[in-house]
């Protein structure tokens, strides 16, 4: 172990002086970081491609559908999650489609809900809106509302996938069991697919990855978006994914994580609880969230962390941010924003506010 740049003396990496030196060091890591995800385990890539499900008013009646099934188990619910409760109050002037495209070999297809404005006559900014880790795992792009459709009234095509063993491609044979006798708090879903993978020397972190850039070859591949402008949002386990995304695939033009940041080392020393799929074996072997966040460099990276998170501990927030931004000094970039709000693990509306304008600021246009 080493001091890195915030002076954490168990630190598993240094970043160097020069922009050569991390030139050198982050194609090395990003080839590390894909054997310790998924042990070079990688599906072939397939072709971007995509099926309309669903459109218009049967979209809608479907998450309709799908909260009234979730509130018979979890009715408090419908107060605890003010985002869930979203309403736009202006002109609908967008299409929307409920679609699938390629996921994870032996899982079900990607599902997610994508919002395409009216005014096509140039190619569009896209972002993913990656939603987070639900109680149950028992929903998932439909609680994205709340910054896709604002996104989709700017003129952004948006994307809300469910993630991995989430929404509707959850096992739904666990619901009873989950959110109802263990109060959502299991996540069966997940875990057992974690698990099994963790046998195979691969991780749903990887997984996860993996399926959100076929969700960016897939938005890529529409004729009426601009490949080069295609961004990720995401708060807790979607802010998590967002990093990791971003870290891993450049074609995400920029990025904007909430309450998904803190570090490994911060983790392992706290014994701080936080959901399966984050862990990834060994990882403090060789590297740290401040220096894989560093390949998201020298991209728009917007931070949006908090001072009393319980899943992500203020210190190691610090720590990765200070490395981050030491990544970002190499290149010269004024393009990485760091935020950390005093309250805890929350999405205020004055962030969401922030962040919308962000996006469209450098995506938008």
């Amino acid at each position: 172990m080493h001091d890195c740049c915030c002076g954490c003396h168990d630190a598993p990496f240094v970043i160097p002086e020069t922009l050569e030196g991390w030139q050198e060091r982050r194609e090395e890591l990003r080839e590390l970081l894909w054997e310790l995800l998924l042990g070079n385990q990688v599906p072939e890539t397939p072709e971007p491609s995509h099926a309309i499900l669903l459109e218009g008013e049967a979209v809608a009646a479907r998450v309709a559908e799908n909260w009234a099934y979730y509130y018979q188990f979890r009715p408090e619910d419908r107060e605890r999650f003010e985002h869930i409760t979203y309403r736009y109050a202006g002109e609908e002037t967008w299409d929307t489609f409920l679609v699938s495209y390629p996921g994870w070999p032996g899982e079900p297809p990607q599902q997610g809900i994508l919002r395409v404005p009216h005014e096509r006559h140039a190619p569009l900014p896209a972002v993913l809106c990656l939603h987070g880790h639900a109680p149950g795992c028992a929903f998932g792009k439909e609680e994205m509302d709340y910054l896709a459709v604002p996104l989709a009234a700017k003129g952004f095509v948006t994307l809300s996938p469910d993630t991995i063993r989430f929404g509707d491609r959850r096992v739904k044979s666990w619901d009873e069991a989950d959110l109802r006798d263990h109060q959502g708090m299991s996540f069966v879903s997940e875990r057992e697919l974690a698990m099994a993978s963790l046998l195979k020397g691969q991780t749903l972190q990887g997984m996860m990855v993996w399926e959100f850039m076929r969700a960016v070859e897939m938005l890529g591949s529409l004729p009426y978006v601009d490949a080069a402008r295609i961004g990720s949002v995401g708060m807790s386990m979607g802010g998590i994914n967002t990093f990791w995304l971003a870290a891993m695939d450049e074609r995400v033009a920029a990025a904007a994580e909430v309450c998904g940041v803190s570090s490994y080392r911060v983790w392992a020393h706290e014994r701080t609880i936080n959901a399966l799929f984050c862990y990834v074996p060994h990882i403090l072997r060789f590297t740290d969230v401040g220096e894989i966040g560093g390949l998201i460099a020298p991209r728009p990276f917007l931070m949006v962390d908090a001072a009393q998170d319980g899943f992500f501990p203020a210190e190691g927030v610090h720590e990765s941010q200070q490395a981050i931004r030491a990544i970002y000094d190499l290149y010269g970039a004024d393009t990485l924003e760091q935020v950390v709000q005093p309250g805890g693990h929350v999405f205020t509306e004055s962030e969401i506010a922030h962040t919308l304008d962000w996006l469209d600021a450098r995506l938008g246009g």
